[in-house]
């Protein structure tokens, strides 16, 4: 649907998605770090991986490091 175009009548807004935009949907830190680490061994190499999310609502980040 183009900008401004009308939707019809009893057509439900669609909400964009990850996906729509070639993204990935949202990760926990735990989660990112455990696969990017999982990479890394496939390849034989030595790794440390540090992923942090700086939190916008919350009054805490999340940090996540693995070692390989």
């Amino acid at each position: 649907m183009l900008l401004g175009a009308r939707r019809p009548a009893g057509e439900a807004p669609r909400r964009a998605r990850a996906d729509d935009a070639g993204l990935r949907p949202p990760v926990f830190v735990e989660d990112m770090a455990r696969e990017v680490s999982a990479a890394c061994r496939s390849r034989d190499l030595a790794h440390r991986v540090t992923v942090r999310n700086l939190e916008s609502i919350h009054s805490h980040d999340a940090l996540a490091v693995v070692n390989g």
